[in-house]
Order: C-alpha cells, then sequence, then structure tokens
C-alpha cells in the first residue's frame, strides 16, 4: 500500500476540521502494522480512509492487490 500525500478534513457549515494533512506511507505486502497516538491525533480517521469508509479530501491510496486483506481491532 502506498499513501501519498493524504489529507482528509471534514466540513459542516459552521466549521472545517483537518483531520489528516499530507500523510505519506509505504507498507509492503505482508508486513504488520501498528498505528499508536493520542486521543484525537487522526488513528481512527487513517484507519476509515484505508478501508474507504472515509472521503480523501487530497492524495491517494494505493494497492498493491485488488483486493487487499487489511484487519482493524479497535479498543472497544
Amino acid at each position: 500500500m502506498i499513501i501519498t500525500d493524504l489529507s482528509v478534513q471534514y466540513t459542516t457549515p459552521h466549521y472545517t476540521k483537518h483531520a489528516l494533512t499530507d500523510i505519506n506511507l509505504t507498507v509492503s505486502p505482508g508486513t504488520f502494522l501498528t498505528i499508536i497516538g493520542q486521543s484525537g491525533c487522526g488513528k481512527s480517521t487513517l484507519l476509515h480512509t484505508i478501508a474507504k469508509l472515509c472521503k480523501i479530501t487530497k492524495g491517494s491510496i494505493e494497492f498493491s492487490t485488488q483486493h487487499p486483506k487489511i484487519g482493524m481491532i479497535f479498543q472497544e
């Protein structure tokens, strides 16, 4: 998976929240990746965007296979 210049923002009529800004990441097939960080830093947004549950504002996510195996384990 190759993530290039990924940005995600949430927009309402009253504000715009920049959740991710210019993220670049390369993960080789078969690699296990752990994402950790403080509350509110964008971990869930990144995972939701990779799973195509969030709309990309800018940038791209490319997968090396047509049907990648992606698993997520949430705290609760």
